[in-house]
C-alpha cells in the first residue's frame, strides 16, 4: 500500500485531535525543571480514561503521585500508600471537570534529600476519596510529567495529552 502526503497529514490531525481530546493534566509552568517553584497542577477530569468524569465539587478527589528519579530504575518513589487522604494530596475544585494541585518544592514535596538524585519524572493517579474510582490515561496508564534539569528554560503552560505532552508531540520529525 502506497501513502501519499494527503494520506500523512490527515493521519497527523486525526492524530492530534484524539491527543488533545485525551488531556489530562496542564501545568504551569509548561516545563518544569528541577528548581521550580508554586508549581501548579490542573487536573481536567473530563481528560484521559475519564474515570472520574462524574466528580461534582463536593467529591474529595486526591493525587496518588511520585516522582520517577535516576535512582528509582523508573519505578515510582515517594509515594503515598494508596488511600491515603491528607490535605498534601487533596485537589482544590476550580470548575467544571478541573481540579488543581499545587506544589511549592519539588524536592521537599516529594521528600528527594540526596544531592546526587535527580527528579525525571513526576507520576500520577488521580482518585476518589475512598480509591474505587481513578484516572489515569486514555490507555489507562500512569500520568507522567517530565521534569527537566535545574535552569532549563520555561514557559508558561503545558497541556499533557495521555502520557505525552502536546509540545512533544509537535516536535516528532515526519518520516516520509
Amino acid at each position: 500500500m502506497r501513502l501519499n502526503l494527503r494520506h500523512l497529514w490527515a493521519m497527523s490531525a486525526i492524530s492530534a485531535s484524539v491527543a488533545v481530546s485525551a488531556q489530562s493534566i496542564t501545568t504551569s509552568p509548561a516545563i518544569i525543571t528541577e528548581d521550580s517553584k508554586d508549581i501548579v497542577i490542573t487536573f481536567h477530569s473530563d481528560g484521559g480514561n475519564r474515570g472520574l468524569v462524574g466528580a461534582s465539587a463536593s467529591t474529595g478527589i486526591y493525587a496518588h503521585t511520585g516522582v520517577i528519579t535516576n535512582l528509582s530504575d523508573g519505578q515510582w518513589k515517594n509515594a503515598p500508600t494508596w488511600g491515603t487522604n491528607t490535605e498534601k494530596y487533596k485537589l482544590t475544585y476550580t470548575g467544571p471537570f478541573t481540579w488543581e494541585m499545587r506544589i511549592p518544592d519539588l524536592r521537599e514535596y516529594y521528600n528527594i534529600t540526596a544531592s546526587n538524585e535527580n527528579i525525571e519524572k513526576l507520576a500520577f493517579v488521580f482518585r476518589n476519596s475512598d480509591g474505587s474510582s481513578e484516572c489515569k490515561t486514555g490507555c489507562g496508564g500512569d500520568i507522567f510529567v517530565q521534569v527537566f534539569p535545574k535552569n532549563f528554560p520555561a514557559s508558561k503552560e503545558a497541556v499533557y495529552p495521555a502520557a505525552h505532552p502536546r509540545w512533544e508531540r509537535k516536535s516528532m520529525p515526519m518520516v516520509l
